[in-house]
């Protein structure tokens, strides 16, 4: 019963962090870039619509919270958007080397904890 709790408030506490790193691109705040050596992007547009999964996956976050059952699919779907959102990071970050990488690379660890967490709470 405990996992099951701490699993729930793990998928919680990812739904505020994916909200919560949506709210700080959109405001795209000159100490962000500044903290990860970024540079200030040329078309604010595009660098916003980019943070657009961070509005959508929180959705199945969610609802897997709310279902609290270890085993269900919507557990394995978060896990899933975890491990595959870390993997095309760390792709892009790979074949590209994009200045600011540090700001991706936080974003490709910090998916991957919460996977590796889902997962483990999971058992």
């Amino acid at each position: 019963m405990e996992r099951r709790r701490a699993l729930v408030y793990a998928l919680w506490a990812s739904v505020a962090w994916d909200l919560g790193s949506l709210a700080v691109l959109l405001a795209m705040p000159s100490w962000l870039f500044t903290l990860f050596n970024h540079p200030v992007p040329g078309e604010g547009f595009l660098f916003r619509l980019a943070g657009l999964p961070l509005l959508m996956a929180p959705v199945v976050y969610g609802m897997a919270a709310r279902d609290g059952r270890p085993g269900s699919a919507l557990v394995s779907a978060s896990i899933g958007l975890r491990v595959v959102g870390a993997a095309g990071i760390i792709v892009l970050l790979l074949a590209e080397s994009p200045a600011g990488a540090a700001a991706y690379w936080s974003f490709a660890v910090v998916d991957l904890v919460f996977a590796g967490l889902y997962g483990w709470l999971r058992r």
